[in-house]
């Protein structure tokens, strides 16, 4: 499956079923954008008001603007991080019962092809980055992208012709996730096959605990452990090191957007393009833009994250079973316990190689027998 259609899946068969609470958790990020952005354009009347022209009469009026927009900032992203976290726990439920479902129900040849450390490693690892996709991807591309907007638009209120900088740092932003979301997928592929890998050797462990000691291997055994562990610690380290990346890279963005948007706001209030307590309310907006530019900017790296997670999870929810009972059977009723073989033929997954042929026993309700084999 493409990207596309494991993102069309996902919500068709899990978010779908939460989308009241999911537009609940929407509603709750346009409250949240409309705060952040009325904070920023607070600081314009604030300023020209309050400190240059010194009236007195708004000297409690803006201070409490402000600290009501900040409440509805902090109350709409709590309540809204909230929901999306029960929905995150709903959708886990759901794709670890069709996990289950799978497993138990799966033929015993599908269970042998795959070692319990792998379906370990799915109902958790695999889980969680589809589950961080569901709640804090969708979160962040809902308040971000609506934030961003909000600001924006006070911004060009303000001023058009400092915005059209300013607003160049986005898409050097978005190029620079990219490059980073490519990295990430690989790197993550390899560590979820390590931790695979670990959760094997760790059942193994302990289902052979007595082994090991009988046979004395266990210096051998934490040579062993420790190579799965040092390899998972560098994966590890390269994924963070690898998202941690993102920083510096906007913080120089940042930064030169900054020094020049103060060196053309200069240029501006000397000629009485722009007043002072425009720049401030604009650098307020841009400065506050700078986290959800950052957020939509690393969002790429979550759904990356996510749809790789989603990629191993689903293949085994589809899996079907070889050996169906036919339609009409009847039900097996056991009276004696009578059993009996004629003419059976059994091979594994290679037709061409038989390994019973033409079997024929006849054991009778509770007796003892045995079996030999020449």
């Amino acid at each position: 499956m493409s990207d596309i259609q494991i993102l069309k899946r996902l919500f068709a068969d899990y978010s779908k079923k939460y989308l009241k609470k999911i537009g609940l958790a929407f509603i709750l990020s346009v409250v949240l954008a409309a705060s952040t952005s009325s904070v920023a354009y607070l600081l314009d009347p604030a300023i020209k008001q309050l400190f240059i022209e010194k009236n007195q009469t708004l000297i409690f009026v803006i201070p409490f603007f402000i600290v009501l927009a900040f409440a509805a900032k902090g109350a709409s992203l709590y309540f809204a991080k909230v929901i999306m976290i029960g929905v995150a726990e709903d959708v886990r439920k759901d794709i670890q019962n069709d996990l289950l479902d799978t497993i138990i129900k799966s033929d015993t040849q599908f269970m042998d092809e795959n070692h319990s450390g792998n379906f370990i490693a799915n109902l958790t690892n695999d889980v969680n980055m589809v589950i961080n996709l569901v709640s804090n991807a969708i979160l962040n591309l809902f308040k971000d992208s609506l934030t961003l907007i909000g600001l924006l638009s006070v911004m060009f209120y303000q001023n058009w012709k400092l915005s059209l900088i300013a607003i160049v740092m986005i898409p050097l932003a978005s190029y620079a996730a990219k490059s980073l979301g490519k990295r990430m997928s690989k790197i993550i592929n390899l560590q979820m096959k390590e931790a695979s890998l670990l959760n094997s050797y760790l059942l193994e462990i302990f289902k052979n605990h007595k082994l090991i000691k009988i046979f004395q291997r266990e210096k051998d055994e934490k040579v062993k452990a420790n190579r799965y562990l040092n390899n998972l610690k560098e994966f590890n380290k390269k994924i963070n090191i690898v998202f941690v990346r993102a920083s510096p890279i906007m913080e120089v963005f940042t930064g030169v957007m900054i020094a020049i948007l103060i060196f053309i706001s200069a240029k501006l209030v000397t000629k009485n393009e722009l007043e002072v307590s425009n720049f401030f309310s604009f650098l307020a907006a841009m400065m506050l833009a700078y986290q959800p530019v950052r957020s939509l900017a690393t969002l790429n790296i979550s759904i990356k994250q996510g749809i790789t997670g989603a990629k191993k999870v689903l293949p085994i929810i589809d899996t079907k079973n070889e050996i169906k009972d036919k339609d009409g059977a009847t039900e097996l009723l056991f009276k004696e316990g009578n059993i009996k073989f004629k003419n059976v033929v059994f091979n594994y997954k290679d037709k061409d190689r038989t390994i019973l042929k033409s079997i024929n026993l006849d054991i009778p309700a509770k007796k003892n027998v045995c079996i030999g084999w020449a």
